[in-house]
């Protein structure tokens, strides 16, 4: 299911891509002794893990969602619609998502900090309601708050590292999940295809419409 990511699930990650290593230094030993390196916080390194699992968010779950399906007429247009919602939102953003090199401040990204995992939350609980089981509900989403805080705490405090007060300010205007009306005044782009193609925000659609027609498909079968 679409993660995401500032931020995205199957998804990119907001705004954050892993550092890579920085390069041993040639200087001898002897001559250029290094400081020990400081413990890592166990954390972060809790956080770290939970986020490189994410993959078993976003494609786990939606398989063990349709296979205990018992889809209800009822409930399956609105989980389509909310999905499709969800979907929209996530395609927008991967739009306008630069990672790591600039902090993201249009599109949908000037009214929230993670559209992306908004997006991702919107068709996981669509997903819940195309099951027609009221117990997908608590379990879907207490493994999204899982695996996707901690997603957004450990790139909040990357983005911070990286963008220092560029960032504290866009923080301090803008939420989290919940979208504000006014805009924040950064830089403005317009929406890029080619930054969607690089996000594989199109791998995420599809797998929205694989899953949709699945969930149909057991609503079919089940008449």
């Amino acid at each position: 299911m679409p993660i995401s990511r500032q931020q995205g699930t199957p998804g990119p990650s907001n705004q954050t891509v892993p550092p890579k290593p920085a390069p041993k230094s040639a200087a001898s030993p002897s001559t250029s002794p290094q400081p020990a390196e400081l413990p890592r916080s166990p954390w972060k390194s809790i956080h770290r893990a939970l986020v490189s699992q994410r993959t078993f968010f976003t494609l786990a779950v939606p398989v063990l969602l349709v296979i205990f399906a018992r889809p209800k007429s009822g409930w399956l247009p609105w989980g389509l619609a909310l999905a499709l919602l969800g979907e929209m939102l996530r395609f927008w953003a991967a739009g306008h998502l630069t990672k790591s090199t600039q902090l993201t401040t249009s599109g949908p990204f000037a009214h929230l900090r993670h559209p992306l995992y908004l997006g991702s939350l919107l068709i996981a609980t669509g997903y819940c309601l195309m099951t027609g089981l009221w117990l997908s509900f608590p379990i879907v989403l207490a493994l999204f708050a899982l695996f996707f805080l901690s997603a957004m705490f450990y790139e909040q405090d990357f983005l911070q590292s990286s963008f220092g007060d560029e960032y504290r300010r866009y923080k301090a205007h803008t939420p989290l999940l919940l979208p504000r009306i006014t805009a924040y005044p950064g830089p403005r782009r317009r929406f890029s295809w080619q930054q969607f193609i690089v996000n594989r925000e199109h791998r995420v659609a599809l797998s929205v419409i694989v899953f949709s027609a699945l969930f149909i498909v057991r609503w079919v079968l089940a008449k």
